[in-house]
């Protein structure tokens, strides 16, 4: 009750902002939230009433709902699983998608209401960290899966293409964000409200959006849901500029890179464009929709910063070469997402100069909010040097978490005698269990000696949703000894959550590839049980191409009534299948 109390406290609250928000009223009798153990797919919101997975429960810090050991701050904490499920009453249950091509329409702005609802509580910069967070996601997975695929899309095989986290979740999200830009936020929520009223309880699709947008402010927003909705990609810019001394300009190209291909050609998109002088700033707004642009500004002396799309806006990849003291001074002066991006190229480019030590070391020992100096400890660990290793330790006992996380993980890169002793100094010490796993993660991957009675001792310590077990047996699979066996063994019972049981899978195929109880375990948790560990033990199934599993997974595909798993259990068999010919 202590733990329901404290998660679901401000749900009063969300009813009352996203009823003023949408001007339409929360539309039923009433709401209710259930936290259920393993409730496989973490939330659904079934009308007037949300199923929550358990992990959503607990006691004191609210930051984290998965446990998470590769990155010190996620888009999906507690308090937005519970803003994003209730905005699915207003995006999904008033209105609802015809069909599920249109899915964008429930996600995607459940998504971006959840970022509405950390605007409201923490502020504008809050809002931008959360839309930079997913801008990160989003490229990183484009980037790994070379996917280029539009919002409403209905080329599927499987549910799970289309419930697609990086695109139809955070993708959408800042398309969105990205919307409300370009329209300002009285014509952007006033389309909502009527929007929500027009269609409600109807299904819709997104032309019903499109037209509701332009009966609301009366602009034709064709142009955007073609390259946005229907269209697939982003820009890639690559950006430039000099200063024209004698004619006292700037001259700004523009160039977009980005692959010209089906469903993603160039874009059109008006960019702020801030140029900071002495004891100056102003922006301009400049419209791309071309190749290349060449833009001209005014300026009486060459400028400090001249920052693109600064506010972090636009769905975009950007290169802007940048010399030394440019960046350090938009490392100061920018909006947060300029900042990010600022820091970012410090560390990478600049990485060996004492200016960039010293500015990252101004900004976490200075007044600013814990995520700018979660990344700056972050983008530390692109630093090969002393001062940038004994930066790290100190931050080990920085007074916010995030901080502390950040550093461990940073120091996961470094193969010295200070980072094991740092590492190991603050497993034992920190109260946090969020940071001790990430801490035992990254110590893992610098010092390979630790030893299985090291990992169950913390395995064996109290944690929310068993975080620290799943810690230790990630900890085990990064260093892939047999040794671990025993305790790995123990975790992959049904005894455990379900997100224990998948590490622990994984980590067993991972230190014994040969064990044969590995292989009959994988076996017997295809067979049936949670979607998802069912999913985990097909995929190590065909990555480790184990042929007796065949006729299994031939029963499976015919006979099973979830189609994803019906897909999973086809995509192994043609893995396995693969095997070279004797």
């Amino acid at each position: 009750k202590e733990e329901a109390r404290l998660v679901f406290k401000n749900t009063t609250e969300m009813v009352e902002f996203f009823s003023q928000r949408f001007n339409f009223r929360y539309p039923w009798d009433k709401y209710d939230q259930v936290a259920a153990y393993d409730y496989a797919i973490g939330a659904m919101e079934n009308t007037g009433i949300t199923g929550h997975n358990d992990r959503i429960l607990r006691l004191g810090d609210l930051e984290e709902f998965n446990p998470e050991f590769e990155s010190y701050a996620s888009n999906w904490n507690a308090e937005a699983l519970v803003s994003h499920e209730l905005a699915h009453h207003w995006f999904g249950n008033n209105t609802t998608y015809r069909s599920l091509a249109s899915l964008w329409l429930n996600e995607s702005f459940a998504t971006y209401c959840m970022m509405l609802w950390d605007e409201h509580r923490r502020g504008k910069e809050y809002l931008q960290f959360s839309t930079w967070m997913a801008l990160q996601s989003y490229l990183r997975f484009v980037e790994k899966e070379r996917m280029i695929r539009p919002l409403e899309y209905r080329y599927y095989d499987t549910r799970g293409e289309i419930y697609n986290e990086q695109h139809t979740y955070l993708k959408g999200g800042i398309v969105l964000n990205m919307l409300r830009s370009i329209l300002g936020d009285d014509d952007f929520f006033k389309a909502l409200g009527h929007f929500q009223n027009k269609h409600q309880f109807s299904s819709v699709e997104s032309s019903d959006l499109k037209m509701a947008i332009e009966e609301a402010t009366g602009r034709n927003l064709e142009w955007f849901f073609d390259q946005w909705v229907y269209g697939g990609g982003h820009p890639r810019f690559e950006v430039s500029y000099r200063y024209l001394n004698d004619r006292k300009k700037i001259e700004l190209t523009v160039k977009q890179t980005q692959p010209l291909v089906k469903g993603q050609g160039l874009f059109k998109l008006p960019i702020d464009i801030r140029i900071d002088g002495k004891g100056s700033s102003t922006h301009h707004i400049v419209w791309v929709e071309e190749q290349t642009h060449h833009f001209y500004f005014d300026a009486v002396e060459k400028p400090q910063m001249v920052s693109f799309d600064g506010k972090g806006v636009i769905v975009c990849e950007l290169l802007f070469e940048k010399g030394l003291d440019e960046l350090v001074y938009q490392v100061s002066n920018d909006e947060l997402p300029g900042k990010l991006w600022a820091l970012r190229q410090l560390a990478s480019r600049w990485g060996g100069f004492p200016a960039t030590i010293e500015t990252i070391g101004s900004i976490l020992n200075g007044p600013a909010n814990w995520w700018l100096k979660a990344e700056a400890a972050m983008q530390l660990q692109n630093i090969q040097s002393d001062g940038a290793e004994e930066m790290l330790i100190r931050q080990l006992t920085a007074d916010e978490y995030h901080v502390r996380k950040a550093a461990a993980i940073a120091l996961g890169s470094r193969l010295t005698k200070g980072a094991r002793e740092g590492l190991r100094r603050t497993i034992q010490q920190d109260k946090n269990t969020s940071v001790v796993g990430a801490t035992l993660v990254a110590l893992a991957k610098t010092d390979k000696s630790l030893s299985p009675e090291f990992l169950q001792g913390i395995a064996s310590r109290p944690s929310w949703y068993n975080e620290l077990r799943v810690a230790a047996l990630m900890a085990a699979r990064i260093i892939g000894d047999g040794k671990f066996v025993p305790m790995i063994k123990e975790h992959a019972s049904q005894k455990y959550n379900m997100v224990v049981r998948m590490e622990a899978l994984k980590a067993w195929a991972e230190c014994a590839p040969t064990d044969p109880h590995m292989i009959e375990a994988l076996l017997n948790a295809s067979r049936g049980g949670i979607a998802a560990v069912r999913q985990t033990a097909i995929g190590l199934l065909a990555a480790m191409k184990i042929e007796r599993a065949i006729p299994i997974l031939e029963e499976i595909n015919r006979k099973d009534g979830d189609g994803d798993i019906r897909k999973a259990a086809e995509d192994a068999i043609e893995e396995i299948k693969r095997l070279p010919q004797k």
